[in-house]
Formats: C-alpha cells, structure tokens, sequence
C-alpha cells in the first residue's frame, strides 16, 4: 500500500477509536510485529496495531520528550530542607 493510502487509513482508525488527528505525518514500523507508530500533524502519536480479529487497534502513547527527568519532586518530603510546600498570598 503506498505511503498517502496507509497515512489516510491510519487517520480514519485513529479518528474511529475517539482520538483527534488532523493529519498523519510521520509512521514508525514495528520490527516483528505489524505495529506501528503514527504522528500526527499536532504532535499527537498513537501506536496503530492488527488486533486479532484484523481490524486496526489505536492506542495513544508520548510523542516528545524535551529532557530525562530524575526522581520527582514530592512536595510533602519534610526530610529534605527547601522542598516543603510554600503557601501563596491571597489574591487581592
């Protein structure tokens, strides 16, 4: 199937399953397994599989990552000075 064909199939699976997708830019095949990765215009991705019974399932996954992030901030972790939570003046 050519690129436009498969892109235009993939945004009316995507566009079935509930998701938005103006336009797919972007597929990623899967190695071993008829998967794959579709980005949308809008920098929204979803993983486009075969199900079982042939159709095309539809998950939504990240598309970017801007940084590796380390441990999260937990704002209750008194132990550690600096990170207890700051209480905001009212607005006037």
């Amino acid at each position: 199937m050519s690129q436009s064909v498969r892109n235009s199939t993939f945004v009316i699976a995507i566009r079935a399953a509930g998701f938005m997708c103006e336009d797919v830019v972007d597929v990623y095949a899967g190695a071993d397994v008829p998967a794959w990765r579709a980005r949308c215009r809008d920098s929204r991705a979803y993983y486009v599989r075969v199900a079982d019974e042939g159709e095309l399932a539809v998950e939504p996954t990240l598309d970017y990552f801007d940084s590796v992030v380390g441990r999260p901030l937990e704002l209750d972790d008194r132990s550690r000075p600096g990170l207890a939570p700051v209480p905001l003046e009212p607005r006037r």
